[in-house]
């Protein structure tokens, strides 16, 4: 089968998908709106209509409420056909759709998502980008890659996860049994945190708003698997928390829980790296690069999350409606997410600053 898809495109499709999705949700929605603008409009202009003909026919059937409820009608209805904000080729998701067509045509696929499939340039085959069998097989070497090589590629760090043993012991392993992401955590303090830096940054800003939620989660989630290690006698760390997902995910023939599960890996690194640069100012400063790099997804999260299928309200629940009603609560809310040494940090306080600067802004023009 010559038309399966790259394994090496796989994560990039997915979150180029998200990013489509998310963008082409919010215009069809507003499209919706200006739709029944425009027949309200068009009841409007009849009664306008009728006004300037017969004043009084106008009054009598409709009543100075209605008169004045069409005209205002009217305006808005010639608003929403003439002037459609959905449409605007400057409008935010307008562009983040352009920006995923382009990187569809450089990947050499035809431009747009139909649902959830894509098609090669060419093709008249669409296939689903979420669908395992869908990608040809791709084997990774056991060769452990240099760091250089490791760090050069966001997804690289999101390839399918090895298989495991069922109670992995991480310190027993060699370096060609560790899954991609064990080989991570475990990189010298500095590669690690570069690797951080690079995924956190090459992923597309709606991979850094699942990125957030999933670290929103983690920690209680990682408590309540250690309570029930604990129980059993067993010792329970975050290596042995990101193995155990990973066996989840091998068993797991569903897309969305694979998904979640991946964002919660990252989440756990991050925790990780978090507890590395409590007393090393080298750490802390990627720490603090990667928080400010987070800030600026703050625009989409409410957009990103809307129509999202990964996560359930619970999961939610540091995002819900009080928190995405602005932009400038959800900002508040992302510091408030922050380690408080990030918090405290001069750097970090400063692009808040700018960034929060800019929310206010823009969401005075709107």
């Amino acid at each position: 089968m010559n038309d399966r898809l790259p394994i090496e495109h796989k994560q990039q499709l997915q979150n180029l998908h998200w990013e489509y999705k998310s963008a082409s949700a919010k215009l069809e929605r507003e499209a919706k709106f200006e739709n029944l603008m425009k027949v309200l409009g068009a009841f409007g202009l009849l009664i306008v209509v009728v006004y300037f003909f017969d004043r009084e026919a106008a009054f009598q059937n409709f009543g100075e409420i209605g008169v004045g409820l069409g005209l205002g009608a009217t305006l808005f209805g010639g608003w929403a056909f003439f002037f459609p904000s959905s449409t605007k080729p400057d409008r935010y998701e307008q562009t983040q759709m352009r920006k995923v067509n382009d990187e569809l045509d450089k990947l050499g696929y035809q431009r747009g998502f139909s649902g959830d499939q894509v098609a090669k340039k060419g093709s008249s085959v669409f296939l689903d980008v979420f669908q395992d069998n869908n990608y040809k097989d791709f084997k990774t070497s056991s060769k452990v890659p240099s760091a250089q090589v490791e760090l050069s590629k966001a997804e690289r760090l999101n390839q399918e996860a090895v298989s495991q043993r069922h109670e992995p012991d991480v310190s027993e392993q060699s370096s060609a049994q560790k899954s991609e992401w064990i080989r991570i955590a475990t990189l010298p303090k500095a590669d690690f945190a570069n690797a951080m830096l690079t995924l956190f940054k090459e992923v597309e800003q709606n991979g850094n708003v699942q990125q957030l939620v999933a670290y929103s989660t983690v920690k209680a989630m990682f408590k309540a698997a250690q309570r029930a290690y604990e129980q059993k006698g067993r010792e329970f760390n975050k290596l042995n928390y990101i193995e155990e997902i990973e066996l989840i995910i091998a068993r797991r023939p569903d897309e969305v829980t694979k998904r979640k599960l991946q964002w919660m890996i990252q989440a756990v690194l991050l925790w990780h790296l978090e507890e590395q640069a409590e007393n090393d100012d080298e750490l802390h400063n990627y720490l603090v690069d990667i928080w400010s790099h987070m800030l600026s997804c703050c625009f989409i999260v409410k957009a990103a999350l809307e129509n999202n299928v990964i996560w359930s309200k619970d999961d939610k629940v540091h995002f819900d409606s009080f928190t995405l009603r602005n932009t400038k609560t959800v900002l508040m809310t992302m510091k408030t997410m922050a380690p408080k040494r990030v918090q405290d940090d001069p750097t970090f306080k400063h692009d808040y600053k700018e960034v929060m600067s800019f929310v206010g802004l823009t969401e005075g023009m709107t």
